[in-house]
């Protein structure tokens, strides 16, 4: 009898309190008109018929060639950001001088890049 009474009450108890899912379905998380790169489940209510999927990098031409005293050949933290119409590199290089560079590089379409010299740092004369 008092499994039964247990398994009321637990039944009962789930019936009364929503879940998490259930609560923020109920609200509206509104994203704009920004893009939002799907690679887990946290902006997508539902998925029926279908699952996420990441390609694997294909093998192509070379994106920036390292070929500045600052560079090196241990470059780190890489990052991409496109602003005003430019894809705009930045990356950290450190030469085997243990100089270390803040390097930057720009990109009109994202495959051909350029490094223009912003003359902020003088690194081996240069």
């Amino acid at each position: 009898m008092m499994k039964l009474v247990l398994r009321i009450f637990c039944l009962l108890f789930c019936l009364a309190v929503p879940s998490a899912k259930q609560t923020q379905s109920e609200e509206h998380l509104d994203i704009g008109s920004q893009r939002e790169l799907f690679v887990d489940g946290f902006l997508i209510e539902r998925m029926t018929g279908s699952y996420l999927y990441l390609h694997h990098p294909q093998p192509a031409e070379t994106a920036i060639q390292v070929d500045r005293p600052w560079e090196g050949g241990d470059n780190l933290g890489i990052s991409v950001l496109h602003h005003d119409g430019i894809y705009r590199m930045y990356y950290r290089g450190m030469a085997s001088d243990d100089t270390k560079g803040r390097c930057y590089a720009e990109s009109p379409d994202g495959i051909t890049w350029t490094k223009p010299s912003l003359g902020l740092i003088e690194v081996a004369g240069t």
